[in-house]
């Protein structure tokens, strides 16, 4: 048949192709590691959806690559020879045979070992990829990142990736180090450099979650995803809700038991390319809550805020602060700065027989009736609806000197008892013991007393029950000496570069629900006044707020019976309320837990960022992960993650965290 062409005309064409593809094998060159072709025996097709593109693996590569390139999940890069566009892909197959097996040569049936022929192994793998993602190679980056459409060119070069344009070739962008991209559980490196993966600063404000049983390193990475934030500088403010004493850590250098030298180093080296070098924050903040209790073993005759302050390091910071230098003596400086009690911390350092200081600002927390007690309804999680609606009658009464003369008239029992002094209520306390006296001397004034206010009995039953329950957990009123204990102001806890632990501990008594509630509602309390300062300085420069809860579903949990329930739904409604609004006020959270299917629906629907550690297939299918992620998240080693996020053109990658960057302790003081 004869040609379209003239013969000019076709070697005219073949020049340009020729050119074409000596720019596309330099640009493979300084982008890569040139790895092999598009298979020029096999058809190259793009149809509408799908793609059909297979590589040719040069044998020598391949056996030296093998971990980077046979991998379903790898990436690799083309330059199309027709376009030069330099083209992402996904390997998501690999064809290995035996020359002899390609030949249709079978082993003959005898009952000895034939002869191994090791040439058979000679062949060149073929691996079958999905291109993602086009760009053009200008002055050493890639640029105009757009998705693929076309076919790839047959003999088209193709490289394995350097680190510095991986990043790029996925999709990647940002400031906040999540890890080291990996292939499988391998980082990938390239002379030394380690890709990232990334997330943009701005996306935290969408709202992270992070999951990972026990051991899978949930914690570590939540640590250097702290230090990665306050490595950028801009300004931004931590706050941990911290029930175990894990966070008040990050003030001490980590400790590594990794017994293997040259992993260590190895290690080391993956953690310093990441997050700079593993040491201990200089200066962190302490928001203290003080209860009844904690504050009955403080001496007040002398200095009682130095003597809380000092109680306080003995039963939770002493033997972290031994742990962290390895002696029994570990020596610190009392001060005040600002109105508050610091603690300064000696760390000797071996190598140098210098000492370093590390600064604990300690804040104490206790909330008052006097200044809350409008907002007692909404601070009470466990109030049934109708008696967070009624609870504005009955504190009228008790805190209205006219109301209260009526009530003495009505209950001659108040006027004699120890009350008798009382015009108005102005602490928890006195409330409380209001209440008891009315019910005390007959069984029948609690039904007076909701007639009187007209509540339903059962309403003020819930009530009553609710506030001695907030008696009990010793959080209302305190006073250090003669000082009572207030709520600090927002831009004491706030601060620009700062981490601020919330330490729960203290709030730990034998009564295990009560603490659970004393810790759910200062925590709801905090994210409730961060919000509200956020909006009343909606117009005024104010730092970026991440609040970062660990143990998520204690907080936050899916279901419960009796009284949670009410916990349930009030929490649903104000995690609500503070992620959506807080979105817009640069206010991000980050909800940790190990146990995904307890907790609520709300944090995973907010969550635009999750990152996934090992856990069991049935939980990862919850999450909605494919089953290809689901296979390969539930094996992972430790510190093996899967990050899935719109910020992400692929929508997923996998990584490594490093091993903690920030002081990280077994045992907990």
């Amino acid at each position: 048949m004869e040609s379209d062409y003239g013969k000019e005309e076709i070697f005219s064409m073949l020049g340009r192709l020729e050119k074409n593809a000596r720019e596309a094998d330099e640009i493979a060159t300084k982008i890569g590691e040139k790895v092999g072709h598009v298979s020029p025996y096999t058809e190259s097709v793009a149809r509408e959806g799908s793609f059909d593109v297979r590589i040719l693996v040069d044998i020598n590569k391949y056996l030296e690559l093998k971990s980077f390139l046979a991998q379903p999940g790898a990436v690799l890069a083309a330059v199309d020879i027709a376009t030069l566009e330099v083209i992402s892909l996904k390997v998501i197959g690999v064809s290995r045979a035996d020359f002899y097996s390609m030949m249709g040569t079978q082993e003959t049936l005898i009952p000895y070992a034939a002869f191994q022929d090791l040439r058979g192994l000679l062949t060149r793998p073929q691996i079958l990829v999905e291109p993602l993602l086009a760009f053009k190679y200008q002055d050493g980056k890639l640029v105009e990142g757009k998705a693929f459409s076309h076919v790839i060119e047959p003999r088209s070069p193709v490289v394995l990736p350097q680190p510095k344009f991986m990043e790029t070739l996925l999709g990647i962008r940002g400031e906040i180090v999540l890890g080291a991209l990996t292939i499988g559980e391998e980082p990938l490196t390239s002379e030394g450099q380690v890709a990232r993966a990334l997330l943009p600063f701005e996306d935290l404000y969408y709202h992270t979650f992070v999951a990972g049983t026990t051991g899978s390193g949930k914690t570590t990475f939540l640590k250097n995803l702290i230090k990665s934030v306050l490595n950028l500088n801009q300004g931004a403010s931590i706050l941990c809700i911290d029930e175990n004493g894990d966070y008040v850590q990050t003030l001490f250098d980590p400790r590594w038991d990794i017994e293997d030298p040259f992993l260590k180093e190895k290690e080391y080296e993956l953690a310093k390319q990441l997050y700079g070098e593993p040491s201990g924050l200089r200066e962190i903040n302490i928001l203290l809550p003080v209860t009844k209790s904690f504050v009955e073993d403080v001496d007040s005759s002398n200095d009682p805020l130095k003597e809380l302050t000092l109680n306080y390091y003995r039963n939770y910071l002493r033997k972290l602060h031994q742990l962290a230098v390895q002696s029994q003596n570990a020596y610190y400086v009392y001060d005040v700065e600002d109105n508050f009690p610091v603690l300064s911390l000696k760390i000797p350092k071996k190598e140098s027989n210098a000492i370093e200081i590390r600064k604990i600002k300690i804040i104490p927390y206790a909330l008052n009736f006097s200044e809350l007690k409008e907002k007692i309804a909404d601070l009470y999680p466990y109030f049934t609806a109708r008696a967070r609606e009624s609870f504005t009658s009955i504190l009228e009464i008790f805190t209205s000197e006219s109301r209260l003369q009526e009530l003495k008239e009505m209950f001659p029992i108040i006027k004699s008892g120890k009350l008798k002094n009382v015009s108005v209520v102005s602490t928890l306390e006195e409330l409380v013991n209001y209440l008891d006296e009315i019910e005390r001397s007959d069984k029948q004034n609690k039904q007076k007393l909701a007639d009187y206010a007209r509540i339903h009995k059962e309403t003020l039953d819930n009530l009553i029950r609710g506030l001695h329950n907030l008696k009990r957990m010793g959080i209302f009123d305190i006073k250090i000496g003669k000082n009572p204990v207030r709520e600090p102001i927002i831009e004491e806890i706030i601060r620009e570069n700062s981490l601020t632990v919330v330490d729960l501990r203290p709030l730990s008594m034998r009564d295990e629900r009560l603490a659970k509630g004393a810790k759910r509602i200062l925590t709801l309390r905090l994210l409730e006044r961060i919000l509200s300062w956020k909006m009343e300085k909606e117009f005024e420069q104010t730092p970026p707020v991440f609040v970062l809860v660990d143990e998520a579903h204690r907080f936050f949990p899916r279901s419960a019976v009796g009284e949670e329930v009410e916990y349930v739904e009030y929490v649903s409604g104000a995690l609500e309320r503070v992620a959506r609004l807080g979105r817009v006020r640069r206010i991000g959270l980050i909800l940790s837990t190990h146990s995904p299917k307890d907790v609520h629906s709300t944090v995973l629907n907010l969550c635009n960022n999750k990152v996934i550690f090992r856990l069991d297939p049935s939980l990862l299918e919850e999450l909605g992960l494919p089953k290809d992620m689901r296979d390969f998240i539930s094996k992972a080693s430790d510190r093996i993650g899967l990050v899935t996020s719109h910020a992400l053109r692929l929508h997923s990658v996998t990584f490594k965290t490093s091993p903690p960057v920030l002081g990280h302790f077994k045992s907990r003081g």
